[in-house]
């Protein structure tokens, strides 16, 4: 199966278990075209992308996907939880060079309790 059909899936599991809905939103770091939100904008679930290509993020954001121009980083990670809530994160921190930024990063915001570590770098959701 193509790596889009993957996501699909990936969106149906996830919605599933997290009880996702039109009152969620899914954020996703490094979000490049919107492969993976657009699964959620299919299902009525409010998304924002953040993505550092402004090229790239034109892309998502002409299948519907808003989208946030920047490097994430801590201040970054405290806006976005400040504007639309905590979130979940999964296998992010290969987008950093320096594991030490991208933890900081993320701990600013992820909420406590909705992910574990899976080690080396992966995280996933609880029970996994």
């Amino acid at each position: 199966t193509s790596y889009v059909e993957h996501a699909r899936r990936y969106v149906d599991m996830a919605t599933a278990r997290l009880g996702l809905d039109s009152s969620s939103r899914v954020v996703e770091i490094a979000s490049n075209d919107g492969y993976l939100l657009q699964w959620f904008v299919a299902k009525g679930i409010p998304v924002l992308g953040i993505e550092p290509a402004a090229n790239i993020a034109v892309l998502a954001e002409a299948k519907g996907i808003p989208s946030r121009v920047e490097f994430f980083d801590a201040a970054v990670g405290r806006q976005v939880r400040e504007e639309v809530g905590p979130v979940a994160r999964a296998d992010l921190l290969g987008a950093w060079p320096d594991p030490v930024q991208a933890s900081r990063a993320l701990d600013a915001l992820v909420a406590d309790g909705l992910v574990t570590s899976a080690g080396r770098g992966r995280f996933a959701l609880p029970g996994e």
